[in-house]
């Protein structure tokens, strides 16, 4: 599973990510939280064995749009790629900690179909 400490790290690689986007319009985007993965088959290593990614979700708030008063926040599809250091991590543990290098340069963010992915290392 995905560790407290690990979701936090990868809550605010997603916001830095966001606000540094080379595209103006998700400057203004932050992740609210990640959620736990809601299906075994995206979590177990087993599973991980063959994908060598966990998937879950995030609260993504798009910000204010122009005319209104009031933010927006989308459940995003949110994809890990585990590389290998990851990966060998998980398989010995069962989940994502210390080990798991969130950055933001390994964002990578599609707002047309709502899905994140992480390539963590």
């Amino acid at each position: 599973m995905l560790s407290e400490d690990f979701c936090t790290r990868l809550e605010q690689a997603l916001t830095t990510a966001f606000c540094n986007s080379l595209d103006r319009s998700l400057r203004g985007y932050f992740c609210d939280g990640i959620l736990a993965p809601e299906w075994k088959k995206d979590y177990v290593p087993a599973s991980v064995k063959h994908t060598k990614q966990i998937v879950t979700r995030a609260w993504i708030d798009e910000g204010r749009r122009r005319g209104s008063n009031s933010s927006t926040q989308r459940l995003y599809q949110l994809i890990l790629l585990l590389g290998k250091q990851t990966y060998d991590d998980y398989m010995k543990k069962g989940q994502l900690t210390q080990r798991a290098p969130v950055t933001s340069e390994r964002v990578f963010i599609d707002t047309a179909t709502a899905i994140i992915t992480v390539q963590l290392l």
